[in-house]
């Protein structure tokens, strides 16, 4: 995986296939379940702090979340990393607005709505108001970025092509699943 061009169609299976990460999410907003789609929204800002976290690091944190979400989603949506961390706990660990940041740190809940929804905050009853398809433009903005920054040689290929090598590929799992199935009969 030391190419940068096999790196590359591994990424773009990854994020941007029409079975990959992004295709779940559009599939999931186009039927309506904003639930789904948070969850694959959170977990591939999760993804892309993963391959883009410290080369040293081993294991991805909520501060490379944060990274992530501050550097490439959080202004344009109206939220800080913080407050976008504490909306992936939640959504991720109880499919809620509510997490444990959102309760002993006072970061605002998201609340979520569709369609060209200005960001609002309400302080005092704790909530941001996202605009959920604006998050998803960010998202697809993000994995843009990322995938140019491993074009242009700025993310390590050898460790971005081994990170990439250890993530789920719907391009292969096909491949795994077909022959499991084949094995079997």
């Amino acid at each position: 995986m030391k190419n940068v061009d096999s790196i590359l169609e591994s990424y773009d299976g990854i994020f941007s296939s029409d079975r990959g990460i992004f295709a779940g999410i559009m599939l999931c907003r186009e039927h309506e379940c904003p639930g789904s789609a948070l969850v694959l929204v959170y977990s591939a800002i999760d993804n892309l702090a993963f391959l883009t976290m410290d080369e040293k690091q081993r294991d991805v944190t909520g501060a490379d979340f944060r990274r992530v979400a501050k550097q490439y989603i959080g202004s344009s949506v109206g939220a800080t990393g913080d407050e976008l961390w504490a909306a992936r706990c939640g959504i991720l660990h109880c499919h809620t607005s509510h997490s444990k940041l959102s309760r002993e740190r006072h970061i605002l809940k998201l609340v979520y709505q569709y369609g060209s929804v200005q960001p609002k905050r309400s302080k005092t009853e704790g909530w941001l108001m996202v605009d959920l398809d604006k998050l998803i433009v960010r998202l697809r903005k993000a994995i843009i970025a990322i995938r140019k920054q491993i074009e242009q040689g700025k993310l390590d290929p050898l460790v971005t092509g081994k990170r990439l090598s250890q993530m789920f590929n719907p391009k292969h799992s096909k491949q795994l699943y077909e022959y499991q199935i084949g094995k079997s009969s």
